[in-house]
């Protein structure tokens, strides 16, 4: 019989990122709003992977994010730790978010604009349906989906979700000021490649009649193509779009100019 996995609000938990560094989160609470999912709050800071910082000095960091997910199953997949207990839940935060899902469809399933169709609530509290969100409130909302490990551990990683989805175009995408976030974008029969780091592009290649041409600070473009036309969050990056460094890095070594 596997053996039943126990959670209790307080635990504490770490997660390692690409065997580099750790960072850690702690489950502060049970959503009712939100089919009763756990919440958690996930701390800024970064540890090395041999460190073992004392629970008070974890729970006392910065919060990077938010989230609702379903811990058990990062505990059965082995991506998850549990490394102690607090009863310092910070609730004073998490009392200063909204949670905020766009709707695509009414009550009889016929389709809207959803960033006209926002409905946000607070952990255990009524839904408000409130339409747009304006400018004041944005800052206050973290998207109100119950997301899998997987993408939790990513925007610990990363800073911010890599989904394709309206909420995001409201929602401000910020990266970790370090990240370092390689993608692949087509514009037109152009395949551009590009290196973040945090929110600006630092290097990026383009393929012109088949000829691969790099570009980087020093030297960010021509006419047609310039190095930092854009902040990271300003294009509509969709997951599929990650590469990796190993890519990218074998694509500019071998380019012709």
């Amino acid at each position: 019989m596997a053996k039943r996995i126990v959670t209790k609000i307080g635990d504490v938990f770490c997660v390692e990122v690409d065997g580099k560094w750790k960072g850690y989160f702690q489950y502060i609470a049970n959503d009712q709003s939100c089919m009763n999912s756990s919440t958690i709050r996930i701390f800024k800071k970064k540890y090395p992977v041999d460190d073992s910082p004392a629970i008070d000095d974890i729970v006392r960091d910065e919060v990077l994010f938010y989230a609702h997910t379903v811990l058990k199953f990062g505990i059965q997949d082995g991506v998850w730790s549990k490394v102690g207990k607090s009863n310092e839940l910070g609730l004073a935060g998490l009392h200063n978010l909204y949670f905020g899902l766009a709707d695509e469809e009414d009550a009889n399933l016929n389709p809207i604009d959803p960033l006209k169709n926002w409905r946000i609530w607070k952990v255990n509290e009524n839904w408000i349906y409130i339409g747009e969100l304006d400018e004041h409130i944005i800052p206050l909302v973290e998207y109100g989906a119950i997301f899998p490990w997987k993408l939790i551990n990513q925007r610990i990683k990363l800073g911010y979700n890599s989904l394709c989805i309206p909420e995001y175009e409201v929602l401000p995408r910020i990266p970790r000021e370090d990240a370092d976030i390689y993608f692949r974008l087509l514009v037109g029969n152009d395949n551009l490649y590009y290196h973040f780091v945090g929110e600006n592009a630092i290097q990026w290649v383009v393929t012109v009649d088949n000829v691969l041409h790099r570009y980087c600070i020093e030297n960010p473009g021509n006419e047609k193509y310039w190095l930092n036309w854009e902040k990271l969050w300003n294009t509509k990056w969709d997951y599929r779009q990650y590469i990796s460094e190993e890519e990218f890095n074998s694509i500019w070594e071998n380019c012709e100019s």
